[in-house]
């Protein structure tokens, strides 16, 4: 194994940056409030991360950016917070990976480097993230609890009855939506996805297969000789169909949504969206502050 885990490119240092800075305006206010506060990153990965080559693309990470950039991941930044600030810290980490090599790498990298939290504190869970986070969220039904949870599934991995588990909790969320790189593919152009892409789509929606044709298509009749016809087409706009319909489902279990941070490859094609949910208004005013500020200094060039 290498020191570092190939993956991701400027859209993962864009997203990145986002996330610390909103985990920093958030442990800034948590911390002057009495509630214990636990992070949850249900999805760990490698603590730190290279950019893939052309070689390395998936279905779910197309990606065509290439360099030597090494970027830190989401675990990491998060813990060094701590690191340099003890008071802006958590009471409690929870990491988890159903790659056990991730999760040792994070050990690693935790000692290696200096990332010295107290170990009662940091939790390591070998698990699949829908199982292990519709387990964490029974504790966080607790109302001296509050959780923050980061979500930056494989692929369209993570299901929607896990994300109804936070209905009863005052948790608040970012959510990485893999809209380019994976839902828009399986909406296949001019006719209704097959049965297992449907499957998909409606576990990771938490809708029906009417709601996903409904959402996504076009229908159109036509008479035939043989009688009327119906025919599909992919509606041409499904990409903010896609974020609109994710959430309006964060809507239904009581959750406010900030605007999406979209989130392109070097073809300009969009790949993913990364937003906010929370029960708190100033919250999502913070995090669309963020992303707003994020969107100015990529178009001045700054990043």
């Amino acid at each position: 194994m290498g020191d570092y885990k190939k993956f991701g490119g400027e859209w993962t240092e864009a997203k990145l940056r986002v996330l610390e800075k909103y985990v920093r305006a958030y442990l800034t206010i948590m911390r002057k409030r009495k509630f214990e506060t636990v992070y949850i990153d249900g999805f760990a990965g490698y603590c730190k991360l290279e950019n893939e080559t052309p070689e390395e693309k998936t279905l779910f990470h197309d990606i065509s950016e290439t360099s030597n950039r090494v970027y830190e991941g989401s675990v990491y930044r998060i813990l060094k917070i701590s690191l340099l600030n003890p008071e802006l810290s958590f009471s409690r980490y929870v990491f988890i990976d159903q790659n056990r090599d991730y999760l040792d790498r994070i050990k690693e990298i935790m000692n290696k480097e200096g990332l010295n939290i107290d170990n009662s504190k940091v939790s390591f869970l070998h698990h699949d993230c829908n199982f292990a986070l519709t387990e964490i969220l029974k504790v966080l039904n607790n109302p001296s609890i509050r959780g923050f949870i980061h979500l930056d599934p494989y692929g369209m991995s993570l299901n929607w009855e896990t994300l109804k588990g936070l209905e009863t909790t005052s948790s608040d969320l970012w959510v990485l939506i893999p809209s380019g790189v994976a839902i828009n593919r399986l909406l296949t152009i001019d006719k209704i996805p097959k049965a297992g892409f449907l499957k998909k789509l409606t576990s990771f929606f938490g809708v029906d297969e009417e709601e996903i044709i409904q959402t996504f298509y076009e229908e159109k009749r036509a008479h035939t000789l043989f009688g009327q016809e119906k025919s599909y087409r992919k509606y041409s706009d499904n990409i903010s169909r896609i974020i609109d319909l994710y959430s309006r489902k964060l809507h239904s279990i009581g959750y406010k949504v900030s605007i999406p941070l979209e989130l392109r490859n070097k073809r300009n094609a969009p790949i993913f969206h990364f937003l906010a949910a929370s029960r708190n208004n100033v919250a999502i005013k913070i995090a669309d502050d963020i992303i707003r500020k994020e969107k100015e200094e990529r178009q001045d060039g700054l990043f």
